[in-house]
């Protein structure tokens, strides 16, 4: 019965196969179930994908059968600290040609203004790393390193914090003094007549401190902010007035004078003149005058070329400033701002006199007396001290003709 069976089923193949049709299905299945194996094969087979890894600049290709970034960290054994940097998340599923750049952290430190603290970062530069860390620059701060330099371990950056300010000042200038002369004020004397004021400049300075040191100056301009007000001062040129001390003098009698002129050796014919002077000069005046004066100076002059650079017989031989002809007993030379040309005075010790004549050193209360005799004019000298009553133009009654 069973061979019955299979002689019936290969009849039927054998029926079968002669129809072209079920060859065709036959094949197709057979094809189907070849490529259904291979690509089971295939699927169960891992894959492996090509990827460029850069770490810390540089390049690594690597071929990976991970699925996922942190698989292929974790089967190529490359470590990944929390403050490390990748630039794709880490689940990120692989693909060929991935490029993935890593960047350790850094430990680096950054000095500024004294003070050094450390840091790590993964920034590539060391103004990104200021700015990883929090720390702001002003366009005029610097750095050593400088900003762009590439950020390398254990670097010690230093801030160099540069700070510009525009400082003013007030600043006073010289005091400005008028001088003013007054010749009615004592020469050695002032008196302040308007007190000043000195102008002031508003200065512009441009300071530069580093790290909180004054560095250097850049003056900017100077503003005037007040002119000020100039101090007037007066000044005295008036001459004091010369204050003499009357000498307690003993007026020589005439005994006296013959005794000091026979002890110098002046001849006798001098001493009789002198004897002859009249007792009546010796007594201070009391009649009436114009003014008393004191302190005042005698010298004794001639008509001779000695005293006034004239000859005898010279045509001014003798005559005075006023015009009148020399006198001994009356002519005098004074300073007519002092005692006025032709007035008559009266000198104590001396007598009467006639101011008639001037003299280039007879200035202020200067009397040169006039004697015909050049040797009792060198005899007389100077004396001080004398007082002299100014009388007037009129000739006193008590002198004889």
């Amino acid at each position: 019965m069973m061979f019955r069976r299979l002689d019936l089923s290969l009849a039927s193949l054998g029926f079968l196969l002669k129809r072209k049709w079920f060859v065709c299905v036959l094949v197709c299945v057979a094809l189907s179930l070849v490529v259904s194996g291979v690509y089971i094969i295939e699927s169960r087979r891992p894959i492996t994908t090509s990827i460029v890894l850069h770490i810390d600049g540089k390049s690594l290709e690597v071929d990976t059968q991970s699925t996922t970034v942190e698989d292929m960290l974790q089967d190529e054994m490359i470590p990944l600290a929390k403050r490390d940097y990748i630039s794709v998340p880490l689940q990120t599923v692989i693909e060929d040609g991935l490029n993935i750049e890593i960047r350790y952290a850094k430990n680096f430190t950054i000095t500024s203004k004294g003070q050094t603290t450390h840091y790590s970062s993964t920034a590539k530069s060391v103004e990104m790393a200021l700015e990883d860390v929090g720390i702001a620059l002003s366009d005029d701060d610097e750095t050593s390193p400088s900003r762009k330099s590439t950020l390398l371990a254990n670097d010690d950056i230093m801030i160099l914090n540069y700070v510009k300010n525009m400082e003013e000042t007030l600043e006073d200038q010289p005091l400005k003094t008028i001088t003013i002369y007054d010749d009615t004020l004592l020469k050695g004397q002032s008196r302040i007549a308007q007190k000043g004021t000195p102008p002031t400049i508003q200065k512009q300075v441009q300071k530069t401190y580093l790290n909180g040191y004054a560095l250097n100056e850049d003056p900017n301009e100077s503003i005037v902010k007040t002119e000020g007000i100039p101090q007037i001062v007066v000044v005295g040129t008036k001459e004091p007035e010369p204050v003499y001390v009357e000498p307690d003098i003993e007026v020589p009698t005439t005994q006296d004078n013959i005794l000091i002129t026979q002890e110098e050796g002046v001849s006798s014919a001098l001493v009789e003149e002198i004897q002859a002077t009249d007792n009546q000069s010796m007594l201070p005046y009391d009649g009436e005058s114009q003014e008393t004066l004191t302190g005042f100076e005698l010298t004794a002059y001639t008509a001779h070329y000695a005293s006034t650079g004239k000859h005898e017989g010279d045509p001014d031989y003798g005559v005075t400033a006023s015009g009148t002809k020399v006198m001994e007993g009356r002519t005098i030379a004074v300073d007519p701002s002092v005692i006025p040309m032709g007035w008559w005075v009266y000198i104590d010790g001396l007598g009467y006199r006639k101011a008639e004549d001037t003299g280039g050193a007879i200035k202020g209360k200067k009397i040169d007396v006039y004697f015909e005799s050049e040797e009792y004019a060198n005899f007389f000298g100077r004396k001080k001290g004398y007082t002299v009553t100014i009388i007037g133009p009129n000739k006193p009654d008590d002198i004889s003709s």
